[in-house]
């Protein structure tokens, strides 16, 4: 059996293949040799007035491939912060987060590997938003807007760049400091001028795709207010 940290399957996952297994994945389900369970949450009261211990759970399985289930455990509030309420997650203390996905082989039930699911989990969303671009944009994309620098804006933008080859990546965020960091960043893993913007106008404008991330929702929905 594996156990494989963040930095083992940062080490070995590439966006593109990521796009190639969803899409497998997807074909499977839909031609009825997939199985999947919805995401289940339960929420249990803690200690301390407003926090709630959030225990999440969703698993699927593959027809002679492998059953994967996913377990999260976060603590979790809605605080206000600048005017705006927002949800606050992590486990056991702010900043760390404990997500694992057990995964087991269907022909013997065989359990394989126990992974984090943090760097997993941003892959497979940044690898759907990859496959809607891929058969929803148009081929001659220009330009990605993304609202937000977190970790999925940033696998939005792998996404993106492994099915389409966008020239220029406008992102705004509430966290300038935030933004900067993540652009010089994108900016170098592809490539391409990845710009940080003033407003959510000036990210949508013009752009062929975009993209939002939750962080920034309750900040777009108060400017437009």
């Amino acid at each position: 059996m594996l156990i494989l940290n963040n930095r083992d399957l940062e080490n070995c996952l590439e966006m593109r293949a990521c796009v190639e297994a969803l899409y497998e994945g997807l074909k499977a389900y839909v031609s009825h040799d997939a199985v999947r369970r919805p995401r289940m949450d339960l929420f249990v009261p803690t200690s301390r007035s407003g926090e709630f211990a959030c225990f999440s759970s969703m698993d699927g399985a593959i027809r002679g491939g492998y059953y994967a289930i996913r377990i999260k455990p976060d603590i979790v509030s809605w605080s206000e912060m600048n005017g705006i309420r927002r949800r606050l997650t992590y486990c056991y203390e702010p900043g760390l987060y404990g997500g694992l996905i057990l995964l087991f082989r269907v022909a013997n039930a065989e359990l394989v590997a126990i992974m984090n699911d943090g760097f997993l989990q941003h892959m497979r969303v940044g690898a759907t938003a990859a496959l809607g671009a891929k058969y929803l944009a148009r081929s001659s994309v220009e330009t990605v807007g993304i609202l937000g620098s977190g970790g999925m804006a940033r696998s939005f933008a792998l996404g993106f760049a492994a099915v389409r080859n966008p020239r220029l990546i406008k992102t705004y965020s509430p966290n300038g400091a935030h933004c900067r960091v993540y652009c010089e960043e994108m900016s170098r893993k592809l490539n391409i001028p990845v710009v940080p913007v003033k407003s959510p106008e000036e990210a949508i404008g013009g752009s062929d795709i975009l993209a939002r991330t939750r962080d920034v929702c309750g900040q777009c929905r108060h400017q437009r207010a």
